[in-house]
Order: structure tokens, then C-alpha cells, then sequence
């Protein structure tokens, strides 16, 4: 569960953070990033919590960091895009991009989780 609602409050974060560079102020964004930010840490945890109890107790430690690299690398390696978007189109654009296409996983990921976790007994 909170997989699933990590993803959908992280993907609220990314929509005011877009809103508030889009109307420019600094009164939205502050709150968007911090709600980012919440939704975030509820998306590794469930992640992390999803990872341990999948895996056998002599195998733990190997999957918590297995999970640790690929959220490490999945995190950063869309940076490079950003970047590359914001040369040519310029901040705004790349972060509505950004917001776009990681909200649409976050949405789906999430709705996924909330629907595997509702039918199972």
C-alpha cells in the first residue's frame, strides 16, 4: 500500500512543482517539492519492502542492494535527459516533460500496486 499511494502523492508533487514554475511562484513549489518528497520516500519504502519479503533470508542483504543500485541508477540516469531537453526547449519544458512521462509511470505503477494489493485476500 505504500507503494502504491508513494506513487500517486509523488506524482501530485510533480504536477504542483510543474503548476508552480508555470505561474512562478515560490509559494507552490516549496510545498511541491516537500510533497515530492514524501511520495518519494513512501515509493522506496514500499519498494524496498516489496524486495525483502519476496526474497529468502540468506538472499536479503543481496537484494537490498541490488534494489539500493537500480533505484540509484533509475534515479539519475533521467538527469541526463533533463538536461539535454533543457539546452534545447529550456527548464519549463523539460520538467513538464519530465513531470509527464514520470507521472504517467508513477500513475500506472501505482494503480497497479492499489489493484494487485485490494485483490488479493
Amino acid at each position: 500500500m505504500t507503494l502504491a499511494i508513494g506513487a500517486l502523492v509523488q506524482t501530485a508533487g510533480l504536477a504542483t512543482l510543474v503548476l508552480g514554475l508555470a505561474i512562478d511562484r515560490v509559494g507552490v513549489m516549496l510545498p511541491a517539492v516537500l510533497i515530492t518528497g514524501l511520495g518519494l520516500a513512501s515509493v522506496h519504502r514500499g519498494g524496498i519492502g516489496l524486495s525483502i519479503k519476496a526474497t529468502p533470508a540468506a538472499r536479503k542483504g543481496w537484494a537490498i542492494s541490488l534494489f539500493l543500485g537500480c533505484a540509484y541508477f533509475a534515479a539519475n540516469f533521467p538527469v541526463i535527459g533533463f538536461g539535454v531537453v533543457a539546452d534545447h526547449l529550456g527548464m519549463l519544458a523539460a520538467l513538464i516533460s519530465y513531470a509527464t512521462l514520470f507521472g504517467l509511470l508513477l500513475i500506472g505503477s501505482g494503480c497497479y500496486a492499489l489493484l494487485k494489493r485490494l485483490a488479493l485476500p
